[in-house]
């Protein structure tokens, strides 16, 4: 019948396929969009894709090896690097294949758990019958009860014996596993031309997607590739690996978050465009902490490249807009960790903080925030320092609440306002304060730069005191 021509039909294009996947192509880049398509029509068509990848994976490997050589050798030129590579992809798209077919399964046996959970009893005005019938109802509901226990049960050992078939991929004695080694060889050999590294290092991180284990034990080598990979098309191919290994396994990778943020200081401007994208996705989605490393974040709104520098100002642009009012809480930390970067001159400082400022414009914000930043004053004795805190203060659209409060914490600075320019910021937020000021107000602003002058000569006459 149909199905029997169907079947017929499928059976000859893959042999067809067996035969032109390990010859060495003429056209090197068709040969990959032509092996991601033969390795997908075998997930649909055959009937042990897993048999048939794996014979595809041995013709690949003598392909890459002629003379057997082993993994070691691969640095002494005894193989194919173009083979090579093309054994790679053929590992990396044949593990992605088989993640997806597992996870289709997993999702097809979630939901018979679900349609299993769901179905109801009788309805009550069944069981109310009498006598024996009664009792006959519920020793079906007793029946019923005891084969949906079954049902879930059995389905959740399958959902189970799932999950470790996809662990078991990447064992030494799996399919996949079995050539991991000489992926991760391959990745750490600077003497084979970058493409060949570059197909092991997209393989490998395939590879840590399938399994959590593996790639717990691989992240180490990842990152130190990370570090020492001279091509930035490599580092720039982790870079976007690293968000998909969070998603897949974000508690394995919570202890490399900070090593993610320090790719953003990358000296290849693809790099550093991958990695902000990548991190943008994982903190608006709440996959990664930001405490205490937003002021990567900030650093690349100075990036000399503008398409980072965009990309960052809509980062915190979209950051801005989440319920918990991000910007508003990180701002003293994204402050004090900016003032404690020596490398990060004054002007950029302002730049990137007047940027910031702008998105508090709520008024109890506004008078909260005073209250942090003067609290930071006494975090350290550098004029620098105090001179960055007291710009920030200085930038905030001030209400007459804020600058009140901002009197009334006058001792948190008072000692700093030796500094001319210090005292400046604090003198021009109470000139702009009494333009349109109310008539009482003005009393109060007038008192405050009494205070200041006041605060000033004697934190002066202290400091002139102290000095030898």
């Amino acid at each position: 019948g149909g199905a029997t021509v169907v079947e017929a039909t499928a059976v000859s294009f893959l042999r067809s396929i067996d035969e032109l996947l390990p010859r060495p192509p003429a056209d090197a880049d068709a040969w990959f969009s032509f092996a991601e398509a033969a390795i997908n029509a075998a997930f649909a068509l055959h009937a042990a894709p897993e048999e048939w990848c794996g014979a595809l994976l041995r013709q690949l490997a003598a392909a890459a090896f002629p003379d057997g050589a082993e993994a070691a050798e691969a640095a002494e030129g005894l193989v194919c690097s173009g083979a090579l590579g093309r054994l790679f992809f053929a590992v990396g798209h044949a593990c992605i294949k088989m993640l997806e077919h597992i996870e289709a399964c997993e999702k097809a046996l979630a939901r018979r758990r679900n349609e299993l959970v769901e179905q109801e009893a009788p309805p009550a005005a069944a069981k109310k019958k009498k006598g024996g019938q009664k009792g006959a109802a519920d020793a079906g509901d007793d029946h019923l009860a005891a084969e949906l226990g079954v049902d879930a049960a059995a389905a959740e050992a399958n959902s189970d014996a799932l999950m470790a078939l996809g662990e078991a991929l990447v064992r030494p004695d799996g399919l996949i596993g079995a050539w991991a080694p000489l992926v991760c060889h391959v990745c750490s050999c600077l003497e084979l031309p970058a493409p060949t590294r570059s197909a092991a290092v997209l393989t490998l991180c395939k590879l840590m997607a399938t399994s959590g284990a593996f790639c717990e034990e691989q992240l180490p080598l990842l990152f130190t590739l990370m570090g020492r990979e001279p091509e930035q098309a490599v580092r720039a191919t982790i870079a976007v690996a690293l968000g998909d290994l969070v998603v897949r396994h974000p508690n394995r990778l919570e202890p490399w978050t900070d090593r993610l943020y320090s790719q953003l200081r990358d000296s290849d401007v693809r790099v550093r465009k991958n990695m902000l994208m990548v991190l943008t996705h994982l903190i608006l989605n709440d996959m990664v902490k930001v405490k205490g490393r937003v002021s990567e974040m900030a650093r690349c709104l100075l990036d000399e490249d503008p398409r980072v520098a965009a990309h960052a100002r809509l980062f915190f642009s979209e950051f801005a807009k989440k319920g918990s009012s991000p910007v508003y809480n990180l701002l003293p930390d994204i402050m004090s960790s900016l003032s404690s970067d020596e490398s990060l001159g004054s002007a950029p400082f302002r730049e990137v903080m007047g940027f910031l400022i702008g998105f508090i414009q709520k008024d109890r914000q506004c008078e909260a925030m005073v209250e942090k930043l003067c609290a930071r004053f006494a975090a350290s004795d550098a004029v620098a320092y105090h001179r960055n805190v007291a710009f920030c203060v200085g930038a905030l659209q001030h209400t007459e609440r804020s600058v009140r409060k901002l009197a009334e914490l006058s001792k948190l600075y008072a000692g700093t306002l030796t500094d001319d320019e210090v005292h400046a910021a604090f003198v021009a937020i109470v000139a702009k304060a009494r333009k349109g000021a109310r008539a009482e107000f003005r009393t109060a602003l007038d008192e405050f730069e009494a205070e200041l002058a006041r605060a000033r000569g004697e934190a002066v006459d202290e400091a002139g005191e102290a000095a030898p």
